[in-house]
């Protein structure tokens, strides 16, 4: 399993399928939850809350989809309900993930 340098911002997520899909939810652990950083035409950079990156660290791990919701615990700093926004994509450690907030 790698390593996650930045503990406080991993946890365990929970995957909760769209609502019209008779899927459990389930449970994903060790992620890592960052807030979503963009850069403007002025080269800053601007974290917003509404939107985050999640990326799956351990191998073998299965990424939700974009139909799927995933709950980051209260525990975290970036706590709340997300939608998965498009497919999972391969990252150099992983798999990377775009959330939006749905719910805080």
């Amino acid at each position: 399993m790698y390593r996650i340098p930045f503990p406080a911002w991993a946890c365990d997520v929970t995957v909760k399928p769209d609502r019209g899909i008779t899927t459990p939810d389930r449970a994903i652990p060790h992620v890592l939850v960052t807030p979503k950083v963009s850069a403007d035409d002025e080269g800053f950079t601007e974290a917003t809350v509404d939107t985050a990156d999640m990326y799956l660290v351990t191998p073998g791990q299965t990424p939700p989809t974009s139909t799927d919701r995933v709950e980051v615990p209260a525990t975290h700093p970036l706590h709340g309900l997300y939608q998965v926004e498009g497919e999972p994509d391969p990252w150099p450690l992983g798999i990377h993930v775009n959330l939006r907030r749905i719910h805080g």
